[in-house]
């Protein structure tokens, strides 16, 4: 316990204070500015890094207040329950094998913080009615997948946004890989690979 608070403590200095600071140095320099649309673009660079930091900060707490031995069928469903009003419908859940065996705690960390993130983009940006979240176990691999109905992009025009680079460094990190369908109309779907536990 003392080892992963410790953890949390380095990532909220590491992740949120440092974004938070360079954040205010961004605004402050804005100040100065004479040049209208660089000042837009200044404050809207700022509030795009602001919410990264309130999503760090939401993954954290909500992170250390999984505790108690909550499985990870559980947490995802808390989590989803949480986003539901966000996103003006609640997601369906699908689970394949033993999910709550399958991986190890702080991998199981990692699959909520990659919703968490995945949830958020389709609450910012797909405009979608209906959303599927399927958790599938099998011998040596875990899959997170999220599908949604939502508007869809094209992944060669579109800048990937940092929760997505987090999404596929952390299953990178893990020996996973992460994938990205979509086309404009036609939704997204986002998946998540990793190792699993023997």
């Amino acid at each position: 316990m003392a080892k992963d608070r410790d953890r949390i403590a380095r990532d909220l200095h590491d992740l949120v204070i440092q974004r938070l600071f360079a954040t205010g140095m961004q605004l402050q320099a804005a100040r100065s500015s004479a040049d209208l649309d660089g000042l837009r673009e200044r404050v809207d660079e700022a509030v795009a890094e602001l919410d990264t930091a309130i999503d760090d900060l939401r993954a954290t707490i909500f992170e250390l207040g999984r505790g108690g031995g909550r499985s990870l069928h559980e947490a995802v469903r808390a989590l989803i329950g949480e986003y539901a009003p966000v996103l003006g419908f609640l997601p369906v859940l699908r689970t394949t094998g033993p999910v709550d065996t399958a991986l190890a705690p702080e991998v199981a960390d990692g699959v909520l913080m990659t919703l968490r993130e995945a949830l958020s983009n389709v609450a910012r940006h797909a405009s979608a009615s209906s959303a599927s979240i399927d958790l599938e176990a099998s011998p040596g691999r875990f899959t997170l997948r999220l599908t949604d109905d939502g508007c869809g992009f094209d992944p060669d025009t579109v800048t990937r946004g940092q929760g997505l680079d987090n999404a596929a460094h952390r299953a990178e990190a893990l020996g996973g890989r992460v994938d990205l369908t979509s086309a404009p109309g036609e939704g997204t779907r986002l998946t998540w690979t990793v190792p699993a536990l023997g």
